[in-house]
């Protein structure tokens, strides 16, 4: 190597040091830590004993955790949806509009906002008092046909669905549509209707948030209300219908997320999708949707792989500063309805003092993460080339 290239390695090195120096002592040193410390029993107030793979034993015995496991990949059912509402948003936002600046700007603010301000923010819109939500929601809940429009509504998606797969089909006389509409109005019966009066579908329905919250819609307006009690939030401490605070948590993350950091991506790649893709195809005649089907859609896929990794690793992850902040892990019998793997974590060691069972805890969950990110690479990048 020669003098001026050592010179500049040198240097190199010197103002890598203090982000290296950050890493090894903020990032490796804990991670080898917590490793070592997942075979111990360790409360801080007496010495580490090592107990080998006891803590592993017990996590893969314990309900809780496959309970919070649970609670963590039903809070992930959003992550369609705000990754959906990142790619609209970042369409509209390309547009050539007059100050499309200030807009992106506007729908980029609550990511640069602080967390825990919004969480408040959204404890406080979900106030069964004084909260937006239920201001807005109360004067439809109230209406005395709200129940049957739901219903009927499911009914016509319904419809529209079979008689699209008909249309696929090339069965488009009479006769097919006929029977594609009464089909709906079967499945509308078989899936909504019988369980109401007991039996199987009473106990599918006290499993399945969906059912027994599609029972519940005439009483939505109780919950809702201050008249009944059920704590100071009911939409995230009511005990008879728990998974509502999870429901409540998702509308959260979904709004969160929308406008972060998932959008600039596709901002990104949105604009360097060539122009000349586009006019060729409107000198073919291709409608908006065919354009974006084709065209747009394929040429961002790199991107929405890496978002929809990145998204499942940090859904993984997340949903302590949430669950803490506005439910404290609750609502249900043992006030953990809300609890994640993280919030798990953060129990295990800072409440019950058991540190190695946390350390063990956390592992596992880098074990789920790790796989299912393999996975994801191993296979979605041949889906996406």
């Amino acid at each position: 190597m020669k003098p001026r290239e050592k010179r500049i390695l040198r240097w190199a090195l010197l103002f890598l040091a203090p982000n290296l120096t950050g890493f090894l002592i903020f990032t490796s040193l804990p991670v080898f830590f917590s490793f070592g410390l997942a075979f111990f029993q360790w409360d801080t107030f007496s010495a580490p004993r090592f107990i080998g793979f006891d803590n592993f034993i017990r996590l893969l015995t314990d309900p809780k955790l496959w309970f919070y496991l649970y609670n963590t990949v039903f809070l992930m059912i959003g992550l369609p949806l705000s990754i959906g509402g990142s790619l609209l948003l970042a369409i509209v936002l390309s547009q050539k509009l007059r100050g499309i600046i200030v807009y992106r700007t506007v729908f980029y603010l609550p990511t640069v906002t602080n967390g825990v301000a919004l969480f408040l923010l959204w404890k406080w819109l979900y106030n069964p008092k004084y909260g937006l939500v239920n201001s807005v929601l109360l004067p439809i809940l109230s209406w005395p046909y709200f129940s049957l429009a739901v219903r009927v509504t499911i009914l016509l998606l319904i419809g529209l669905v079979l008689k699209s797969l008909a249309h696929k089909a090339k069965s488009e006389r009479p006769a097919q549509v006929l029977f594609a509409l009464l089909s709906a109005f079967a499945l509308y019966w078989v899936i909504i209707g019988p369980y109401e009066y007991g039996g199987f579908w009473a106990w599918l329905s006290g499993r399945l948030p969906l059912l027994a919250g599609l029972n519940s819609i005439d009483d939505l307006p109780n919950w809702l209300s201050s008249s009944v009690d059920l704590g100071w939030l009911s939409w995230l401490g009511l005990e008879q219908a728990a998974y509502w605070a999870k429901t409540a948590i998702i509308f959260m993350g979904i709004w969160a997320s929308m406008g972060g950091g998932n959008m600039i991506l596709y901002l990104a790649a949105l604009a360097n999708v060539p122009e000349e893709l586009y006019e060729a195809s409107d000198i073919d005649g291709a409608s908006k949707w065919q354009q974006f089907w084709h065209i747009t859609w394929p040429m961002i896929a790199p991107t929405t792989f890496f978002i929809c990794v990145m998204s499942i690793i940090g859904g993984l992850q997340g949903g302590f500063e949430i669950a803490y902040l506005m439910t404290n892990g609750g609502p249900g019998k043992d006030g953990d309805n809300t609890v994640t793997l993280g919030y798990y974590i953060y129990r295990s060691a800072f409440e019950n003092l058991e540190f190695g069972y946390a350390a063990a805890v956390a592992w596992f969950m880098f074990v789920i993460i790790f796989t299912i990110t393999l996975f994801n690479w191993r296979f979605g990048r041949g889906a996406v080339n």
